[in-house]
């Protein structure tokens, strides 16, 4: 974003790999482009929706852009030789749609040597409908990571940038942390099997 162009898989590599290279050996998490909802820019070409936050974003976008999507993979893949690297799905759904993403970018790959390669993939929690999906999700998974903002969101329907609305955008609420245990059920019994 901040170039104000899409950046080409090797720019996009030696910025991975960078990053890698600073962390001295420690695991990096970088979440796949998840742009839409309240993050636009003129050059992704991403038509204006109504109601952007419930649209064309995420692993939605990801799925149907390859030309975003695949230099990213690759440039990521490519960085996983440098050092650990954790890469997050956005905006999962359910288990079919990260099956089909992680597959994907395995075949964005195909004809690169990752045999050095330490590459991660992870499921971010940030929809209800995976949350209640949790256990298929993390024994699919590699790890995973909750995503408040949006799930804040999207459990109690309330936009956060409307400031009519805002008093409903909080995690203060017996309701979500009901949820959040659920999930943290299904997490413990995905690490007990």
């Amino acid at each position: 974003l901040a170039a104000g162009r899409l950046l080409n898989e090797q720019e996009q590599f030696e910025q991975y790999a960078g990053v890698l290279r600073a962390m001295n050996g420690r695991p990096v998490t970088i979440r796949l482009l998840d742009i839409g909802g309240d993050k636009s820019a003129p050059f992704f070409d991403i038509p204006p929706e109504p109601n952007p936050y419930l649209g064309f974003r995420g692993s939605r976008l990801l799925l149907a852009r390859p030309d975003l999507f695949d230099p990213q993979a690759r440039a990521l893949a490519r960085a996983a030789q440098v050092g650990e690297l954790r890469v997050l799905y956005p905006m999962i759904i359910e288990l079919p749609q990260f099956l089909e993403l992680r597959r994907r970018f395995q075949e964005a790959c195909r004809g690169l040597d990752l045999s050095t390669a330490r590459l991660r993939h992870g499921v971010m929690f940030e929809v209800p409908s995976a949350c209640l999906q949790a256990g298929e999700l993390l024994a699919a998974a590699d790890f995973a990571s909750i995503g408040t903002n949006d799930l804040i969101q999207y459990v109690f329907a309330v936009d956060r940038n409307n400031d009519r609305v805002a008093y409903d955008y909080s995690p203060d609420r017996a309701v979500f942390w009901s949820l959040l245990g659920a999930f943290c059920v299904a997490e413990f019994f995905w690490r007990k099997a």
